[in-house]
């Protein structure tokens, strides 16, 4: 049953849209460690004379949307930067990660360049849609940091029933183990649920199994099946199956018409053993219209497997 795990850890990924690819402008790339995201200047400021000298004298800060951003160093390779940034987030930004950036300014069409002020910037429908696109194609090139920095600003300027926009910033905050970040916007959405979600989901493919510590204070607000069902995985995959089969169970008590929920439930009900219960879980999600045809197909080759169909 172990090799059925697998399929979990990637049908989530739905979160990102599919889109067309567009030309990328080939330019040089160079890498700073980003400190801090932070929405008062004169709070960036603090935290950067907070700072021994030598590092606060090459840390700058920038405006981008409604954040002003505080950045150490550059450097030709992201590499070179690791062993300086695992000792900023050891003793001073726990959130600290290195970023590209491009030496042409990609944010310019963003950022105002007049005043320190940018409340009469508006971002129109089109702008939207291009920003979105670019930062899709930063994930799926796997420049993290550049599509967390674009979700970022739109994040700024979104209203807070724009969901795909913080989904999408909760699973990169996941992936990041960006606890600190992800918690400042969460007053941003009335869909709590979806947002711890797709961070946890994030943290999972992350390898980041610490992060369930911040995530399980708040499991009480699923509405879906779906959190449970991801701190499940997470126990499961570090062979804790008492802990799993208690979030596995917990998700199908919340939904059991999710099919994903209901067929993780099955699942660790057939590894310990109970065959029967199971057997009816699998029936059920047959029978569930909506339910993916692969996880169907997973459903149907257990059933068979346990002599039901042949």
């Amino acid at each position: 049953m172990k090799k059925y795990l697998a399929l979990f850890l990637g049908f989530s990924m739905l979160l990102y849209a599919q889109t067309p690819m567009l030309s990328v402008t080939k330019t040089q790339k160079l890498y700073t460690i980003q400190l801090f995201s932070v929405k008062n200047l004169p709070r960036a400021k603090a935290l950067v004379q907070k700072l021994p000298e030598p590092l606060a004298k090459d840390t700058t800060i920038s405006r981008l949307g409604d954040f002003y951003v505080g950045e150490y160093g550059k450097a030709a390779s992201g590499k070179s930067l690791g062993k300086t940034v695992s000792l900023i987030r050891k003793n001073y930004f726990h959130d600290a990660f290195v970023k590209s950036r491009s030496t042409k300014k990609k944010y310019s069409e963003m950022t105002p360049h007049s005043k320190e002020s940018d409340n009469g910037y508006t971002l129109d429908r089109a702008k939207k849609i291009k920003l979105e696109i670019e930062a899709d194609n930063a994930f799926k090139k796997g420049d993290i940091s550049h599509a967390v920095t674009i979700y970022e600003f739109l994040a700024s300027r979104a209203a807070p029933k724009n969901g795909k926009v913080l989904t999408n910033l909760f699973y990169l905050y996941g992936l990041q183990g960006s606890w600190t970040n992800a918690k400042r916007l969460m007053k941003k959405s009335h869909n709590l649920d979806a947002l711890l979600y797709a961070y946890t989901l994030g943290a999972l493919h992350g390898l980041r199994k610490n992060e369930i510590e911040h995530i399980i204070p708040f499991a009480r607000l699923d509405r879906s099946g779906r959190l449970m069902l991801v701190l499940g995985l997470f126990f499961e995959r570090d062979n804790r199956l008492q802990e799993a089969f208690r979030w596995y169970s917990a998700g199908y008590t919340i939904n059991p018409a999710d099919p994903y929920v209901a067929y993780a439930y099955a699942r660790i009900l057939d590894m310990r053993g109970h065959k029967k219960e199971a057997v009816r879980i699998y029936e059920h999600i047959l029978r569930i219209p909506f339910a993916k045809k692969n996880l169907q197909k997973y459903a149907q080759l257990r059933l068979r497997q346990l002599g039901r169909i042949k």
